[in-house]
C-alpha cells in the first residue's frame, strides 16, 4: 500500500525542525527535519520500502501514523499520482492595493469622500482604523460614506468607551469585523460579529506594531503571498497620524500627504513598491525559521543589522523566536536588539534607563 501527501498539505523546512501547513484547516503540525526530507523526495510514499531505504522501521512506522493520523496522506497508487497535480504556488490579487491602515487625525479633515474615491479606484478589500483619542463623528461619517464602497472589511482600534453600541454598528456596517478597544480595565475577547476585543495595553503612537509571537496565520492566502511578497506591505497602503502616505505608518518614506497628493499618485511613485517582494526567505534568520510562511514581516521596525543596498533585510526587531535553538525569548531584553531599539526611540515603552 502506498500513499501520497495531500497538496494542501505543504512541507516547510527550518534549520532544526520543520512544519506541515495544512491549507484546507490553517493549522500546521512541527515535524523533525528527516521527515520533511522524505516527504520532499518521495512523490509516492511506499513506507515498506522506507524501512529498507533508511533502515528505521520503528521511526518510519512512528512517521505513518502521525501522517495518518492527522490527514497529511491518503491511499494512492503510482499510476494514479498524477491525476493530483501540486496546488499552484502563484499569488494574485486582481486590485492594486488589497488592505490600508489609516490613523485618523484632523489631517483627514473633509477628506473622506476623496478617501473613498481612492479606495474604490485602488481596489481597496480591508481598511484598518486606529482612533487614538475618541472621534464618533469621523466614525460616523466614514460608515455613511463608505457604504457603497468596494470594502469586504473594516477593523477598528479605538479608546474603550461607552459611546459606541457594538450592536448598532454591527447593524449600520456589518463590513466591520473586529473592534479593539485598548485602555480597558481587563483584558478579554468576546467571539461575536463583529469580534470585540478589550485590551488593558495604553496606546499612543503606532509603535505597539510589528510584536511577532507564536500566533500563526496558516491559509492559503498568507501562505502564497509569503511565498512570492513581503507578507506585511505588498498592495498595502497607510496614512500617518499627520497626513503622510506611506506603506505603513511606521515607515520613515513618505509618498506624499493627503492634503496635496492622492492615494493613486502616491501608488504610482517610483519606490512605492520598495519592500513588495522582499520575501522571508530573503531575510536573515527569518530564512531559517519554520514559520516564515506563517508568520508576518515587519519592515518598520527590524534589528538593523544587515542591509543590502538600502533595502533592509535584517531580522524584525519584535521577534523572540530563535530558530536555531528552537526556543522563545522575551524579545526586548535581548542584547542584540537594544541598539535597534535606541534608534527607533522606544526605551520608554520597555521602562529601559
Amino acid at each position: 500500500m502506498t500513499y501520497k501527501l495531500f497538496s494542501n498539505c505543504v512541507p516547510v523546512k527550518g534549520f532544526n525542525k520543520s512544519i506541515i501547513v495544512d491549507l484546507q484547516r490553517n493549522d500546521y503540525k512541527n515535524i523533525p527535519n528527516s521527515l520533511y526530507q522524505i516527504l520532499c523526495s518521495h512523490k509516492i510514499l511506499d513506507f515498506e520500502k522506507l524501512k529498507c531505504i533508511y533502515e528505521d522501521q520503528k521511526i518510519i512506522e512512528e512517521y505513518k501514523a502521525f501522517l495518518i493520523e492527522n490527514e497529511f496522506i491518503f491511499e494512492c497508487s503510482e499510476h494514479e499520482v498524477n491525476n493530483f497535480p501540486a496546488i499552484s504556488t502563484d499569488f494574485y490579487k486582481p486590485f492594486h492595493i488589497t488592505n490600508a491602515v489609516i490613523e485618523i487625525s484632523n489631517s483627514l479633515s473633509g477628506k473622506i469622500h476623496e478617501l473613498k474615491n481612492s479606495f474604490d479606484e485602488l481596489g481597496v478589500q480591508d481598511c484598518f482604523l486606529l482612533f487614538y483619542e475618541e472621534n464618533i463623528e469621523f466614525l460616523n461619517d466614514f460608515f455613511t460614506v463608505f457604504d457603497d464602497s468596494r470594502l469586504l472589511s473594516v477593523q477598528l482600534l479605538y479608546p474603550t468607551t461607552k459611546k459606541i453600541n457594538i450592536k448598532r454598528v454591527a447593524k449600520q456596517f456589518p463590513r466591520v469585523t473586529k473592534i479593539i478597544f485598548f485602555n480597558a480595565k481587563y483584558d478579554k475577547i468576546v467571539d461575536n460579529t463583529p469580534a470585540v476585543i478589550y485590551s488593558t495595553k495604553s496606546i499612543d503612537s503606532f509603535k505597539f506594531c510589528g510584536e511577532i509571537n507564536n500566533y500563526f496565520v496558516a491559509n492559503t492566502d498568507t501562505f502564497l503571498e509569503s511565498l512570492n511578497h513581503n507578507s506585511c506591505l505588498h498592495k498595502k497602503i497607510a496614512i500617518d497620524r499627520n497626513g503622510n502616505i506611506k506603506n505603513c505608518p511606521a515607515m520613515p518614506q513618505s509618498f506624499g500627504n493627503i492634503k496635496d497628493t492622492t492615494l493613486e499618485e502616491a501608488f504610482n511613485h517610483s519606490e512605492f513598491k520598495k519592500y513588495w517582494n522582499v520575501t522571508k526567505d530573503m531575510i536573515q534568520v527569518c530564512k531559517d525559521c519554520e514559520f516564515r510562511h506563517i508568520c508576518t514581516d515587519c519592515r518598520a521596525y527590524t534589528e538593523r543589522t544587515y542591509f543590502e543596498g538600502d533595502i533592509d533585510l535584517s531580522k524584525p526587531l519584535k521577534c523572540g523566536y530563535n530558530p536555531y535553538t528552537n526556543e522563545w525569548a522575551e524579545w526586548s531584553t535581548s542584547p542584540i536588539k537594544q541598539k535597534a531599539i535606541e534608534f527607533y526611540e522606544m526605551r520608554e515603552l520597555f521602562n529601559i534607563t
